[in-house]
């Protein structure tokens, strides 16, 4: 699981789980202590916030009014532009729609989210609104969600989305690149799922964790039923230094995922999870690696192929 901690100014440390910016800036105004310094530390940070956001609608409004559709579409992060085959015909569509430019624009912040790891900003995703006036009466409003930082894939650092709205409470009327997700919670979710069912030996309700094509595969029943054996001891009951704990703590999940965008949907979204450091009561330590798929339709994640790992270099690999 992760685990973030963010030193601020001072003598103190404050220790967050999935801390996020609103979160945090309601710690610093809560609190009754070091006034000056929150004070001080929250202005810094709508501060830096307003400037970026300011910044980037200079640039989207700028590449508007020079009807400048690649230096436009250089803002979106390189995962849309690489992955999203209909992004120039998007940028076309907002191009035709500010066709007689900007008059001028205000922007408002919406807000932010932030992920800190050992002290370090690791995810930081911003919204922010640009209210537009093209002529006399004629007002429209540009929200747009973009990453300032992305540490576990930068190519999805920059602009996101853009969506176009006539009238507030409406609708969108257009929409321009891709809000791609972050699975990290289906891979912890869906490690946890595995590593328990194979503390209790479930090995049918394993095989039901696999995409329904593969569970009457005889390969995929043979090197799963051989597997139930791999793990020594109880995944979920390591035992440490300090003594023995519950399995909240004591493996550790990183995801990567990737998607098939078609009209602004999702098709399919492929997950990769590495389950690692899975500490038994026998004092053993395994990993595993989780290759699964949800394909337009599906509820959740089935797994395509795994692989198990102990601290030996002996593996079991369990696929088609």
């Amino acid at each position: 699981m992760k685990r973030f901690s963010l030193v601020l100014i001072g003598f103190f440390t404050l220790s967050l789980i999935g801390c996020s910016a609103k979160g945090l800036r309601e710690m610093i105004t809560s609190s009754t202590v070091f006034t000056n310094a929150r004070t001080k530390l929250l202005d810094a940070l709508v501060a830096e916030e307003t400037e970026t956001n300011r910044a980037l609608a200079d640039k989207i409004i700028g590449a508007i009014n020079a009807k400048d559709s690649e230096a436009l579409k250089g803002l979106f992060c390189g995962k849309s532009r690489e992955g999203l085959a209909d992004l120039d015909s998007q940028i076309r569509a907002i191009m035709t729609y500010y066709d007689q430019g900007v008059r001028e624009f205000e922007v408002a912040n919406m807000g932010e989210n932030s992920s800190v790891e050992y002290g370090e900003i690791t995810e930081l995703s911003r919204l922010f609104k640009i209210v537009v006036s093209q002529s006399p009466g004629r007002v429209s409003t540009l929200t747009v969600a973009h990453n300032k930082i992305y540490g576990k894939d930068p190519s999805r650092e920059g602009i996101v989305r853009l969506n176009v709205y006539e009238r507030d409470g409406d609708a969108a009327s257009l929409q321009v690149g891709y809000e791609w997700q972050d699975c990290y919670k289906d891979a912890s979710a869906l490690s946890y799922q595995v590593i328990k069912l194979y503390e209790g030996g479930d090995y049918d309700s394993l095989l039901g964790l696999f995409r329904p094509g593969l569970r009457d595969n005889a390969d995929v029943r043979r090197k799963l039923k051989a597997s139930m054996g791999f793990i020594s001891g109880r995944p979920l009951y390591g035992k440490t230094k300090g003594g023995t704990y519950d399995g909240k703590l004591d493996f550790h999940t990183e995801s990567m995922e990737d998607e098939i965008v078609e009209n602004g949907s999702p098709i399919e979204v492929r997950l990769s999870a590495k389950a690692t450091n899975i500490i038994t009561d026998q004092r053993t330590v395994y990993s595993i690696d989780l290759y699964a798929t949800k394909k337009q339709g599906d509820g959740v994640f089935f797994i395509d192929s795994m692989v198990l790992r102990d601290g030996e270099s002996n593996e079991i690999v369990i696929q088609e």
